[in-house]
This record gives C-alpha cells, structure tokens and sequence, in this order.
C-alpha cells in the first residue's frame, strides 16, 4: 500500500523519473501502470519481480549464488544449510535455483534449504534445526539472514573456523561478525550509482 501510495505522489508530483527497489511484499506491478501509460521513466534496482516492462539494475544473482555453492563444493563440505529470504521474491528464487543447480552434479552432498523473511526468523528456525541436525557448510543469501544464522551459530556455540560460511553481502556487516566467513561482495553503492545513471539516460532521451 505505501509503495502504491509513493508512486502517486511521484506522478502528482510530475517528477521526470522513479527509481524503485521493491517492497518484498510486491506481487505484481499494476501500480506502476499509470506511469508507464504517461511514459513516466521508471527504473527497477535491487529487488524485483518477473517481468520485463521496465529497465531493471541487478546484480548478477545466478553467477553469485554459484560461485558461493563451488566455494562450497571446494571446501569438502557434505552437509549444507542454505538461508534464502523470501520465497516470493524473484531474487530468492534465481538465487535459490542457480545455488542449487551447482550442487545438482555432487551426488555425496546434502543441502537442507530454509526460507526465512527476517533476522529474527532465521534464529527462530534454526534454535530447532541445530538441536538435531549437523551441518559443515553454511550458506547465506543476503546480509540479513547471515545476521540470523552467525545469531544461531554463536548461540549453539559452533565454532566458525570448524566450519565453512559463505554469503552474499554488500561487504559491511561481516566485518563486525567473524573474520572466517567468505563474502561475495555486492556492491549496492555501485548499484545506485548504476541506477541513477540509466534513469537519467532514459530521461534525456525522452526530452
């Protein structure tokens, strides 16, 4: 409802262009129609869901999620657990499905998969999970559920160093949790910067 509520004050306001980054609670986007039937510029960043009506600036999140599952793969793991957010988002699920694709050939390796939308959902799924279920290589597909998995494995007093913990993350978080966990960095001032330069492509192009 407040993104719905944003767009129209943008088109009330008659400004030249949107960037949006999706609420995870964003299902379709017949809220952006209007400003497409005016020929307002908009310009999806980050977070999106499956279409292809508007410009999008994403991060390459297939080669990202596989490039975490080989580093896995590398480390000998054979008991994964993998901490995706939510299931609905179209990130999640190429994330989710590019991760799992790597892991598809090594018949020796299991990966548990969990679906959490918040910090807090993560330390509430795993305080079971952990009390019977052995892991040695951890996967966490954003900075927010890698806070609630380092949360779970500080709590269940596993060390970090005995196993392996890989995330995706925008670089700032990890510094303040454990040196041994392995980031793949994606850079959301980059992708602002990214963002920005193509609505305003877009904008001089349509004056």
């Amino acid at each position: 409802m407040r993104e719905k509520e944003n767009i129209i004050t943008c088109i009330n306001s008659r400004v030249d262009g949107i960037l949006i980054s999706l609420t995870r609670y964003t299902k379709d986007l017949s809220h952006l129609q209007k400003a497409r039937d005016i020929e307002l510029p908009v310009v999806i960043f980050d977070k999106t869901i499956s279409q292809n009506h508007f410009d999008e600036i994403i991060f390459d999140n297939g080669l990202n999620a596989g490039m975490a599952a080989e580093k896995l793969i590398e480390s000998h793991c054979k008991s994964i657990l993998a901490v995706f957010g939510d299931e609905n988002l179209e990130i999640t699920q190429t994330r989710r499905d590019f991760f799992l694709e790597k892991l598809k050939n090594h018949s020796g390796i299991k990966c548990k998969v969990i679906y959490c939308k918040s910090a807090d959902e993560v330390k509430d799924k795993l305080s079971t999970i952990l009390e019977y279920e052995h892991f040695d290589g951890y996967f966490a597909m954003s900075d927010e559920t890698l806070a609630g998995l380092h949360s779970s494995l500080v709590k269940n007093k596993l060390q970090a160093s005995a196993v392996k913990v890989i995330a995706i993350t925008e670089g700032i978080l990890p510094k303040y949790l454990d040196d041994s966990y392995e980031c793949i960095i994606n850079d959301g001032y980059s992708m602002g910067t990214m963002a920005a330069t193509k609505i305003l492509e877009i904008i001089k192009g349509v004056n």
